[in-house]
């Protein structure tokens, strides 16, 4: 009996806790040049204002088979989004188009319409 109540007791005594580290930094702009490792930083007297802004998003994508264009948006093409845990995408729908079923482990997904109607 004592030993049933021990290991009920272990059993709930420990709690697991996962989740992502901090960020350490305000901003850690990524290192985009060819000898840079993954995920390293910037030295931050050498930013500048092109770390922070991307204009790709305006021009639209190539349309799939899908009927789907999209443009991806992260910390590859815009800088300043390293170590945000974010990254978007501009996506078109041709008439009739359709977004192929998909997951984002960890993550969400939010849609803003800007014309037209998406059902």
């Amino acid at each position: 009996m004592v030993a049933l109540f021990v290991v009920l007791l272990f059993n709930k005594s420990y709690v697991i806790f996962a989740s992502d580290p901090d960020p350490v930094q305000d901003f850690c702009i990524a290192n985009t040049e060819p000898t840079s490792h993954a995920n390293q930083c910037k030295n931050s007297s050498l930013a500048t204002v092109e770390d922070f802004v991307f204009s790709g998003i305006r021009v639209p994508g190539k349309f799939g088979p899908s009927g789907l264009s999209g443009v991806s948006v992260n910390s590859n093409v815009f800088p300043g989004l390293n170590t945000l845990g974010m990254s978007f995408v501009r996506a078109d729908f041709e008439v009739g188009g359709v977004n192929v079923p998909h997951f984002h482990p960890r993550a969400t997904e939010i849609a803003f319409v800007l014309e037209g109607k998406i059902y």
